[in-house]
């Protein structure tokens, strides 16, 4: 389990501003001792019981959590993006989440002396993009949510068919199954309609 916690989470942490499918391997796979993040489900599908399990009752181990928002999450990636250290803010104050959240700093401002919030920059080492065809220059479709958590049986029952029953690419083919792969094997290939999100 530690091989697979370094090769998939280097350091662990599991960071986001919420998580649905894309955080169903790690957590149920044990890859995950820590998330940073506002909320955890599986929108249309229900609750993240895989990360519910981990986080109430250490199944497949505990995690830790580290309480934030969708602002907080956005602004500590921005402040990495920049490679500033924090990125301030008012809009924390007066919260909770200060005080639920040591990373969350409350200097005085050094211009006004006011009050303010400090965001430490989140530098993540790879990202998890969860679809169901890309290509190897990153365009990708995603067409809805698969995958079922609900129990831990159901759980393992899927890691063991589809990630850690196969070796390989040609594995993972050979498991699909040659009606599926000719089922969703592109044809005639075609680009997406364009939008015009001003009309």
């Amino acid at each position: 389990m530690q091989e697979a916690v370094g090769r998939f989470v280097p350091d662990g942490a599991f960071v986001c501003m919420g998580t649905a499918l894309e955080g169903f391997i790690p957590f149920a796979a044990g890859c995950v001792v820590r998330i940073q993040a506002a909320w955890v489900g599986n929108v249309s599908a229900g609750l993240g019981h895989n990360c519910r399990r981990a986080v109430g009752h250490g199944v497949p181990h505990p995690i830790a959590v580290e309480d934030q928002s969708n602002l907080t999450i956005a602004a500590a990636l921005q402040a990495g993006a920049m490679g500033a250290p924090d990125i301030p803010t008012r809009s924390l104050l007066d919260t909770g989440l200060p005080d639920s959240n040591p990373t969350f700093k409350q200097p005085p401002d050094p211009f006004s002396g006011d009050p303010v919030v400090l965001i430490p920059a989140l530098r993540p080492d790879g990202a998890i993009v969860h679809v169901q065809r890309s290509d190897a220059e990153g365009h990708a479709h995603c067409w809805g949510t698969l995958g079922a958590t609900r129990t831990v049986e159901g759980a393992r029952a899927w890691l063991g068919h589809w990630a850690f029953g196969v070796a390989d690419w040609k594995g993972f083919l050979s498991t699909l199954g040659p009606e599926a792969r000719e089922g969703v094997r592109v044809k005639t290939p075609r680009l997406s309609e364009p939008l015009d999100y001003g009309a």
